[in-house]
């Protein structure tokens, strides 16, 4: 989903480099793809990584009290 994301910016770069300046492409579209990409698509990737961590339990919690020797 982040490649995805980072696609989407992009295409939504390249929409906003065509002329003309006042054309669809670089007036509508672009800014459309480029809010996509870096409010939803990436937050969403992260977010995604996030959970997947926590499901496994590598949150890096439980790895320091294994090491310390019982009381």
């Amino acid at each position: 989903m982040f490649v995805a994301g980072i696609a989407l910016i992009l295409i939504g770069y390249i929409c906003l480099a065509q002329p003309p300046v006042d054309g669809f492409l670089s007036l509508t579209l672009a800014p459309i793809l480029l809010v996509i990409g870096y409010v939803i698509l990436i937050p969403a990737a992260l977010l995604m990584k996030t959970q997947k961590e926590l499901d496994r339990g590598e949150d890096g919690e439980g790895s320091a009290q294994a090491v310390t020797a019982p009381q």
